[in-house]
């Protein structure tokens, strides 16, 4: 055997090399299938990505805006009774709004096709994420009072508008009480997390937790305040878990602005002094807004709607 291998060893040493290449080029075969199986997968993957985009960017051309809102009015109305209790009780209250009117002033803006966003998507057009059609508008109401849910909200589903209920936490009960005009009652917990739960076309945000107070001099009590007090309220406020804010009275500082804008829970907050149409040129914590009140024409409500095209 050992002379075998010595008379053949060129010749064993050319088989070996041999074999060992077919095995390698076997495997090399066998990777290379492997290879393209995997690119004809990934190919696949791409080829599929791109016509999911193609297909978005469809859609979207599809939902093109014609005429983007460069401007947008953000009404605002306080307490609203039925008219009856207006005439009634609160006739000469600049304060407190005529329900009958209310709904004629949301059957004009729905006869006349504008469109309602909330606040998450005001902010997302403010900081240029969104754009929306020119005849779009938002809708508050200040204060917290539960003729917000009792007499608003039947009108905000009745014409399909979104509304934002700012609260001063302070004032919320546990249990909202039945109307009772002229008493005043505040919208309670119960309703504010039910209303939630469902999804509702009424939101709630801030309107300070106690803050919405005047001096004997009548001016807003948080004029007087500290920076602590301030911050004190904004922390008694937290639990109700408020992104946006309304000035109460619309008044605010130096102060105010410095401590409101350093609060990492609140996004934006409203003013409500300077009567006009919201633009992204506003300070995020100084959103004009539009004062509607029971002295507000209709025919002045309607130049705020057709002057914001």
């Amino acid at each position: 055997m050992l002379n075998f291998i010595k008379k053949n060893k060129i010749k064993l040493l050319i088989a070996c090399l041999f074999l060992g290449c077919v095995v390698l080029f076997g495997m090399l075969l066998k990777t290379v299938s492997i290879i393209y199986k995997l690119h004809d997968k990934l190919d696949n993957d791409k080829k599929a990505k791109i016509t999911a985009v193609e297909k978005y960017d469809k859609e979207i051309q599809n939902e093109k805006i014609d005429k983007k809102a460069i401007k947008i009015p953000i009404i605002t109305v306080h307490r609203t009774v039925d008219h009856e209790s207006k005439i009634k009780y609160f006739k000469d209250d600049e304060w407190v709004n005529d329900l009958d009117e209310l709904d004629k002033q949301l059957q004009y803006l729905y006869d006349n096709k504008w469109n309602s966003i909330d606040l998450d998507q005001f902010y997302c057009w403010y900081i240029k994420e969104c754009e929306f059609a020119e005849k779009t508008f938002v809708f508050t109401i200040d204060d917290g009072d539960a003729e917000a849910y009792y007499n608003i909200l039947p009108l905000l589903d009745k014409y399909k508008f979104i509304g934002t209920l700012f609260v001063i936490g302070k004032d919320v009960p546990e249990k909202t009480e039945k109307l009772n005009e002229p008493t005043r009652i505040k919208l309670g917990m119960d309703i504010i997390e039910k209303l939630r739960k469902e999804g509702s076309r009424l939101h709630f945000e801030s309107h300070s937790y106690n803050e919405h107070r005047r001096r004997e001099d009548s001016t807003p009590i948080v004029s007087i305040y500290s920076i602590k007090e301030m911050e004190e309220d904004f922390d008694l406020n937290k639990k109700f878990n408020f992104k946006y804010y309304a000035y109460p009275f619309g008044y605010y500082n130096r102060d105010l602005l410095s401590v409101i804008s350093n609060r990492p829970e609140i996004k934006m907050a409203f003013g409500f002094h300077n009567y006009n149409y919201a633009t992204r040129l506003n300070n995020t914590y100084e959103i004009d807004r539009i004062k509607v009140s029971a002295k507000t024409s209709f025919n002045d409500f309607k130049n705020w709607f057709e002057y914001a095209n």
